[in-house]
């Protein structure tokens, strides 16, 4: 009775997650050991990989507590946001396959930079531009200081948080 269905997608990054840095945390299972509270598209991800073992802990929560557990190990990273800034940062130091092992495809670094990622030719690389975010104080004020950026020929984003 998993309410979380993990998509094709979702599985491929966590078996790239897998095939880089190895299970790092238990899937959690049932006292009896049968049923998986959390951890499902871990466990899914390592069989498909051909993984004939697992880590897993067990739990003594049963009933009602197992299923809000379940439900909470799932919806509170729903809950929390990125820093898009530090995010971009993040991923452009790290090496392509790192990038694709934390779950992020070429599409995603591109809206997250503003890079076409299609017309770079240093995207093996992640060999992005330097940026600056300035914090204005109305949308007049984001629209000055663009309009001033642009007439120096730089390339600007509006951009909201």
């Amino acid at each position: 009775a998993n309410a979380r269905k993990p998509d094709k997608r979702n599985i491929q990054s966590i078996k790239a997650s897998l095939a880089r840095f190895g299970q790092v945390k238990p899937v959690v299972l049932s006292e009896n050991g049968s049923t998986v509270i959390a951890g499902n598209g871990t466990l899914q991800a390592a069989r498909d990989l051909g993984w004939s073992q697992i880590a897993a802990a067990k739990t003594s929560l049963d009933g009602p507590d197992a299923v809000a557990y379940a439900i909470a190990d799932n919806r509170t990273t729903d809950l929390s946001d990125f820093d898009d800034i530090v995010l971009a940062q993040l991923l452009e130091e790290l090496d392509p396959e790192l990038v694709d092992a934390a779950g992020f495809d070429a599409k995603e670094i591109e809206k997250l930079t503003g890079i076409d990622v299609d017309a770079s030719e240093d995207v093996d690389g992640m060999d992005f531009k330097f940026r600056v975010v300035v914090d204005c104080e109305s949308e007049e004020h984001q629209s000055d200081v663009v309009s001033l950026l642009e007439e120096q020929g730089l390339k600007c984003q509006k951009l909201i948080s």
